[in-house]
């Protein structure tokens, strides 16, 4: 048999196979067949696995833990802002993990707070708890008074891979609401409390897009939040 001659199979897959006589000899039928079967599985099966890929790495954000808000610098929180978060999220659609199912798996995991999440805590929480993702906050600045004030930081993690997915932080006082015509400021911190909660979680994404960027998720080691200076 001439070995320098040579035979090619192409498929239009984007891919070439080629396959010389000088891998195999002319009893080697059944290795000809194979090569011909999974170029035919490719030539089939290529143009469809990026919508599979894509399919794979987008997601809706159904249902959200939301951890109870650290308060570093606030010694006594007047305003239960871990339960205003989550009526919040509720009436953007969102379904959420209970309270009591949420203390239940830190309790067994013997978690105090956010500096104690690393990516495989995050990751169990999501498969323990059915969720999609993870809220956490903290609340830097909670006065009252005739001129309240409210610094309010916030972040989604992705449960699936530990990546931030939104994050978003707000200071506001009474008097940042006071119109042309002096009127509009809030005196009430409760009030004031649910109006920047409401403006901060505004632009909340309701699903996941893990490859808009084309990089590697950011990996959660520690989770931590510093007070911010408000205006006024």
């Amino acid at each position: 048999m001439d070995r320098s001659r040579g035979k090619s199979l192409s498929f239009q897959a984007g891919h070439l196979i080629y396959v010389s006589e000088e891998f195999y000899t002319q009893g080697d039928s059944l290795m000809k067949r194979y090569v011909v079967i999974i170029g035919l599985i490719m030539h089939v099966l290529l143009p469809v696995l990026p919508s599979f890929a894509e399919e794979d790495q987008n997601a809706d954000i159904g249902v959200v833990a939301v951890m109870p808000f650290g308060a570093f610098s606030v010694p006594d929180l007047s305003v239960d802002i871990t339960g205003l978060t989550m009526e919040q999220l509720r009436e953007q659609g969102f379904g959420l993990v209970s309270r009591e199912e949420l203390d239940d798996f830190l309790v067994s995991r013997r978690i105090r707070g956010v500096d104690f999440l690393s990516r495989p805590v995050i990751r169990a929480m999501g498969t323990t708890l059915s969720a999609d993702a993870l809220l956490t906050g903290s609340v830097d600045i909670l006065r009252g008074g005739e001129n309240p004030q409210v610094s309010i930081s916030v972040q989604l993690v992705d449960c699936g891979d530990g990546g931030v997915i939104w994050a978003n932080s707000m200071s506001r006082t009474g008097a940042d609401y006071v119109t042309f015509l002096g009127l509009g400021k809030i005196t009430s911190l409760d009030r004031l409390v649910r109006t920047v909660l409401g403006e901060l979680l505004e632009g909340i994404p309701h699903r996941i897009s893990r490859n808009d960027l084309g990089l590697a998720p950011f990996e959660i080691t520690e989770a931590s939040f510093s007070p911010s200076v408000i205006r006024g």
